[in-house]
């Protein structure tokens, strides 16, 4: 198999009190990512702007309208390898947001199994995808 490479853009949402917004993966058919904690996102559409994704994303996985505050200023890339030996490139644009309407609700047709703010100490001690810990302080300096 040939590997793959995606892009993905996640809004990194922060409220008044300096805390992140996560959504625990709802997605039993994969081992890698069912039950851990990550930000709103996903992959970009064709033709579509990242920061249009971000926006798209926020809706669709947790009902909220966001607004973009600001481009991060790292991309990260994660490497999956899989059982059946094929392997995945993930390039992820992160951006900070925050809620202009709507209130985070978990919509598990999206993947996501639940959602809530979290203080950035409480992140490192969560069960969450590569990165996230790393990119939560990027959307607090």
């Amino acid at each position: 198999m040939e590997p793959e490479q995606h892009t993905i853009a996640v809004a990194i949402v922060t409220n008044d009190k300096q805390e992140i917004l996560l959504a625990k993966r709802y997605e039993p058919e994969s081992a890698h990512t069912h039950g851990k904690w990550e930000f709103v996102g996903g992959g970009i559409e064709f033709g579509e702007k990242p920061e249009q994704a971000v926006i798209r994303e926020a809706m669709e996985e947790a009902g909220i309208e966001v607004k973009v505050v600001r481009l991060l200023p790292k991309i990260i890339s994660n490497i999956w390898e899989f059982f059946d030996g094929s392997k995945q490139q993930i390039l992820i644009i992160s951006y900070e947001c925050k809620i202009i309407s709507g209130i985070p609700t978990p919509k598990p047709e999206h993947n996501t199994g639940d959602i809530k703010f979290f203080a950035i100490e409480e992140i490192k001690s969560l069960d969450t995808l590569p990165k996230v810990y790393e990119m939560s302080q990027m959307a607090l300096t």
